[in-house]
């Protein structure tokens, strides 16, 4: 059942194929940051320290872009919703790749396909909020900034939901295999980078988060430039 995995590593090629891709092009689809000579900078420790796993959250902050040694907190947030988008993307090749296997069983095929509906509702989901979060204007009225994050928040909420269901349809015993392919694969990867970006646009419908400027320290800086 399901030996051939020939074709299931072609997702992870594709994979590593949007990885190089993504970074080569997320810096220049970052919204342009004018810092100015007198705008004092906050350290993104301190921005990391909000959340639940601080150290999770500096490690995927090490990939941001090197080119950019302060930022704000609507590129950070489009940041790790597009590692979260890349994870679910990956996750829905390599279940489209096992449901078109010969041999996969039924059942299988039957949960498959309902975790593909999923996380099809969950792509659109995160491709919204990214859209939102890079035509964000700080300068608009702070009713219009915070409404447009409520929309971030409601869709990043969906998109969990929308896997956490995917996740509980493969918790069943007869797709136990599809378990071990998919959801230990994924689940790790995703939820934690959802969860992120949910404690980060909690954070910018606060009254003028979106004009704080977040810099990177000089170690942290370092380490970015080594990867």
């Amino acid at each position: 059942m399901l030996s051939n995995m020939i074709s299931f590593r072609l997702p992870f090629v594709v994979l590593q194929l949007s990885f190089v891709t993504f970074f080569l092009a997320f810096p220049a689809r970052l919204k342009a940051l004018d810092t100015g000579s007198t705008l004092p900078t906050t350290p993104v420790e301190s921005l990391c320290n909000t959340t639940s796993n601080a150290s999770f959250c500096m490690s995927i902050l090490s990939r941001y872009p090197a080119s950019s040694p302060t930022t704000n907190l609507q590129n950070l947030t489009a940041f790790v919703v597009d590692l979260a988008l890349l994870d679910v993307n990956s996750t829905y090749l390599a279940s489209q790749s096992l449901l078109h296997e010969n041999d996969a069983p039924t059942n299988d095929k039957s949960t498959l396909q309902d975790c593909l509906e999923q996380m099809s509702d969950c792509q659109d989901g995160l491709k919204q909020s990214i859209r939102r979060l890079r035509h964000l204007d700080g300068h608009d009225p702070p009713l219009t900034v915070s409404g447009q994050v409520m929309d971030v928040r409601v869709w990043l909420s969906a998109s969990l939901t929308y896997m956490e269901t995917c996740w509980d349809e493969l918790a069943d015993p007869r797709a136990a295999l599809l378990k071990t392919l998919l959801r230990g694969a994924a689940q790790n990867k995703v939820e934690p980078l959802l969860s992120m970006a949910l404690s980060f646009s909690e954070r910018l419908q606060q009254p003028g988060a979106t004009s704080i400027v977040y810099a990177f320290s000089t170690d942290h800086d370092h380490h970015r430039h080594r990867l």
